[in-house]
């Protein structure tokens, strides 16, 4: 065990406080733990109650801990740092499986790949709030704004639109990935930013293109 925690410690560059308490550490592997705590440079504090240790071992831990540290902001900036590459990998994530998806339907060419990495850059992180603007029939024709999150539906963006008035005729989304409308019985499952974008347009049942 002391082993395994050695060398997650030893990659750790914003974790303050470790809890291993109740893990049935032992003295044996001991002396990796202990030297990966004393090179590394952000961890403060370590819960390892209720093992057995020997009091030499505890000892040894609380003077690996003693050792100087790094400074908050540098903790700040690799926290950040991670959280981005989070981000990233997920938008690459989200890319695979847009791209997979275009393949097994046909579409697996490169406006296909590229639509899918234009779209993945739509997305918010999760509680990122933003105001996008609606257009009714033409994209000059500018209603006003709503607020949407990643979680936001056509369903709820719906709700915040008709506040606005009444828009004369029945509407529909229209999609930002064909250009085509979005059936109204799908609203609750589409996600706004991911299939309208930054700028959601809508269009009456009626209308006719030339």
């Amino acid at each position: 065990t002391a082993k395994y925690l050695a060398g997650g410690i030893a990659k750790n560059e914003c974790l303050q406080e470790l809890n291993i308490a109740r893990t049935h550490l032992t003295d044996e592997g001991l002396r990796e733990f202990i030297a990966a705590v004393e090179e590394n440079m952000c961890l403060e504090k370590i819960i390892y109650h209720c093992n057995v240790l020997s009091k030499s071992a505890m000892a040894a831990i609380q003077f690996a801990l003693s050792r100087e540290r790094k400074p908050a902001a540098k903790l700040l900036d690799n926290m950040e740092q991670a959280r981005l590459e989070r981000k990233q990998e997920m938008k690459e994530r989200e890319i695979a499986r847009k791209i997979k998806a275009a393949a097994e339907a046909g579409e697996g060419d490169a406006k296909a790949i590229e639509a899918a990495k234009r779209k993945t850059q739509e997305v918010l992180e999760p509680g990122m709030k933003i105001w996008i603007p609606v257009s009714f029939g033409r994209r000059n024709n500018v209603l006003g704004k709503i607020e949407v999150e990643s979680s936001t539906t056509l369903a709820d963006a719906r709700v915040q639109i008709d506040k606005y008035g009444d828009l004369g005729d029945e509407y529909i989304f229209l999609s930002i990935n064909d250009g085509q409308p979005i059936p109204v019985e799908e609203e609750s499952k589409r996600q706004v930013t991911w299939d309208c974008g930054r700028h959601v347009m809508l269009r009456p049942v009626n209308w006719i293109e030339l």
